[in-house]
């Protein structure tokens, strides 16, 4: 007997819709979530003496704003592969792994996508080295980051000894929103986006009409990205749906901020064994006593 498929999760539903009912309800969950992200940071704009849980509420922001620009991505991919694609995404709109390294990617400033996947290998490692001299091997990755600021639980590290993970206690959930007027900066991006008019279906239809036309390469890098978002607006701007309170300062934000298309991208969790991070970690010590200077 086959069961129902209702209640949430159903995004996979989408790939068996035409192509332009599928834009336009695409289009309409954008401002779905749009909505649901501002309202998750002004609800941590709230909470300035509540140190822990406006970072908690930060955190669904960034999130929520991620899963915009895992959508889009469908639409900056060669139409021919759009199916594909838009599977990949729509498993990465419910990884909350896939969603915080989008919402980090804002950050980075990279040359080209070949330097782009040396930023996500570096972030997707299951473990890092930390301390003063790379001492101490330690989880690593935005979920950790994430899991340590929300739950209380048993917590190990390479001593393998148990302790408590503390999450109002620790420095993990201390001190991380000192301005309250500046939010996350893929939350910048999408109000941007949302005051340019991106958010629309004339938006993704702009968007389709100019990215997809290209298959970012490993040489491709931020000169063609910004010319394929000024190249948008225009196609957005012969539609006359610009929205009149759009900003100089939000064509700057979607030209400087939207990181190159990351649906041809490895994202998932690198596993790096101990014996390798106990290699690198000698490594890094025995250059640091073998420097001439030292």
């Amino acid at each position: 007997m086959k069961s129902l498929r209702i209640g949430l999760k159903q995004a996979d539903r989408l790939a068996s819709m035409p192509t332009d009912d599928r834009r336009a309800f695409i289009s309409e969950g954008l401002t779905i979530i749009y909505t649901s992200a501002i309202s998750f940071w002004e609800g941590a704009r709230l909470l300035s003496s509540r140190t822990r849980e406006a970072d908690v509420l930060e955190e669904y922001a960034t999130e929520e704003a991620a899963k915009i620009l895992i959508l889009l991505d469908v639409f900056r991919a060669p139409p021919a592969r759009h199916g594909d694609v838009l599977r990949q995404q729509l498993k990465r709109f419910y990884s909350h792994h896939d969603r915080l390294i989008y919402a980090e990617a804002v950050k980075w400033k990279p040359m080209h996508r070949a330097q782009l996947q040396e930023y996500l290998d570096h972030t997707r490692r299951s473990h890092t080295l930390d301390g003063p001299a790379g001492e101490f091997i330690l989880p690593n990755g935005p979920v950790f980051e994430r899991e340590r600021k929300l739950y209380a639980d048993v917590i190990a590290y390479e001593d393998r000894a148990i302790h408590w993970n503390d999450p109002v206690g620790s420095g993990a959930a201390k001190g991380t929103l000192p301005f309250f007027d500046h939010p996350p900066a893929i939350v910048s991006l999408i109000i941007s986006m949302s005051r340019i008019g991106l958010l629309t279906v004339e938006g993704v239809k702009a968007i389709e009409e100019t990215w997809g036309k290209v298959d970012f390469m490993d040489t491709d890098g931020a000169v063609l990205a910004r010319d394929l978002s000024h190249q948008t607006l225009i196609e957005l701007e012969k539609s006359g749906k610009i929205p009149q309170d759009a900003q100089p300062n939000d064509v700057w934000q979607v030209k400087d901020a939207w990181p190159f298309p990351m649906w041809s991208m490895d994202l998932k969790k690198l596993d790096v064994p101990l014996a390798e991070m106990e290699e690198e970690r000698d490594r890094g010590r025995w250059s640091e006593y073998s420097d001439p200077g030292y």
